[in-house]
């Protein structure tokens, strides 16, 4: 099941937040939050327990998590790469790399969809330095 919040053509003015929660009363089974800028996947959003065999450890394996990776197929923000390899990121990201040269970088941001609509628009400003959001879109998805 596919739910677009925003298409090519932004018709859909809720929040990230209403749209999450809207989604959630539907109870998922698991929800995937892919954030594109362009034709690019910036990011995604998903539920903890696709990374078990990662070795991430989740309290609660249905939190969410942002998934940040990185690899050279990704023109738009391989850039980044340094930025998030220069900073200390110990505390609150979980990285592997798989499968080789891919660099994966995961943080818990739990179930709260206001704290997760937060949690998005920081990493547009804090790591990918987004000023203008009218090229990004996000699908949500359940596998």
């Amino acid at each position: 099941m596919i739910f677009d919040i925003f298409k090519k053509k932004r018709t859909n003015d809720q929040s990230v937040a209403a749209r999450l929660t809207d989604i959630m009363n539907q109870r998922p089974n698991n929800l995937h939050m892919v954030i594109y800028i362009k034709d690019q996947i910036l990011f995604q959003v998903m539920p903890a327990k696709n990374f078990k065999d990662k070795g991430l450890n989740a309290q609660n394996p249905n939190d969410f998590v942002a998934i940040h990776f990185f690899n050279k197929n990704k023109t738009l923000t391989f850039d980044k790469l340094e930025k998030l390899k220069s900073l200390d990121l110990e505390k609150d990201y979980f990285r592997y790399e798989d499968p080789q040269g891919n660099f994966n970088y995961l943080k818990i941001i739990g179930q709260n969809p206001i704290e997760i609509e937060k949690e998005i628009y920081a990493n547009f400003k804090d790591i990918y330095e987004l000023d203008d959001f009218k090229e990004i879109t996000i699908n949500y998805a359940d596998y």
